[in-house]
């Protein structure tokens, strides 16, 4: 039997990069990239970062709302690791092709070097609609990385003490 998850798929990642930097006004940089690629492949995931949001805000209670997906991920920091390798040589490639610049450590999607039929895929992707989609691209580059109040701390995914 052969199973096929899209987090190793190469040309699955440079779409979800595609898409996470497509009309996204947010400025994204190249540490906030990788955890909204994981959030992309497993937004289920959102419900377990810790202290974020605030309880009572509108924005918890969106992510309390977010359905366990049929997936359950027993070692989510081993597959963030994973999923930052293909990344990392997917990232690679689209800036050597110049479709994604990286400027003062922001990533910039250029939409003249994307192909017309993906952009159209793009703009009929119905996961763009989405409450999680909106929040792994507004809510999570408004975050700072390092820290004891920052991503890697909140979600665990990387070792954040020494930063």
């Amino acid at each position: 039997m052969i199973i096929y998850h899209p987090f190793r798929d190469a040309n699955h990642c440079l779409y979800r990069i595609i898409n996470l930097l497509y009309k996204n006004e947010s400025e994204v940089n190249e540490g906030n990239i990788g955890f909204m690629d994981f959030y992309y492949l497993f937004p289920s995931q959102l419900t377990c970062i810790d202290k974020w949001p605030r309880s009572n805000s509108k924005l918890a209670k969106n992510i309390r709302e977010i359905q366990s997906e049929y997936e359950n991920i027993e070692n989510p920091r081993r597959i963030f690791f994973e999923l930052n390798i293909v990344r990392k040589n997917t990232l690679s490639h689209l800036l050597s092709k110049g479709v994604v610049s990286l400027n003062e450590d922001v990533l910039c999607l250029h939409e003249n070097k994307v192909p017309q039929n993906l952009i159209t895929t793009l703009d009929n992707d119905s996961f763009r609609d989405t409450v999680e989609y909106q929040i792994i691209t507004k809510e999570i580059p408004k975050l700072p990385i390092k820290g004891s109040r920052g991503l890697k701390a909140r979600t665990n995914l990387m070792e954040y003490r020494y930063d």
